[in-house]
């Protein structure tokens, strides 16, 4: 796993066939654009790959317009990417609420690729490997945790 991008607030990972983000904080724009040039580019060089990003139980939403221009990137991206999974960490009622707004705007943004929304690693590692993912589900769970340590 290559460390693309590392601050207090995320790390953004690529390995193989494998882009990994991990929001701790604030998704800043520079984050996102981050992250998209990172997608683009392995959509040229590494497909088909799989996506996962994990919010942690503290980290910020983006707003709407980065949640716009996501979408735009996944359907430019989408032939290359052969699923996506969204982890929101966190228990009760805000992490509810948060993973089920998130299953909705998925539903709405009608992601070309298969997309689902998880509460932990290993639950969306698993759907990952079963839905397409080129990398197995126990390599995401530990290339998840190896970029975790990175900002710890």
């Amino acid at each position: 796993m290559h460390a693309v991008a590392l601050d207090p607030t995320h790390v953004l990972g690529t390995a193989d066939q494998l882009l990994v983000c991990v929001w701790r904080g604030l998704t800043t724009a520079a984050a996102m654009e981050e992250v998209a040039r990172t997608a683009k580019r392995m959509a040229f060089e590494s497909a088909p790959f799989a996506m996962v990003a994990i919010f942690e139980a503290n980290a910020v939403l983006p707003g709407t317009r980065a949640r716009r221009e996501m979408t735009d990137l996944f359907r430019s991206i989408g032939d290359a990417v052969s699923c996506s999974a969204v982890v929101f960490e966190g228990h009760g009622y805000r992490a509810a609420a948060v993973r089920g707004m998130m299953r909705g705007l998925s539903l709405a943004a009608r992601q070309p690729f298969p997309h689902e929304v998880f509460d932990d690693v290993p639950a969306a590692a698993t759907w990952m490997a079963e839905h397409g993912s080129p990398v197995p589900a126990a390599l995401i769970v530990s290339q998840v945790g190896f970029l975790r340590a990175r900002v710890r």
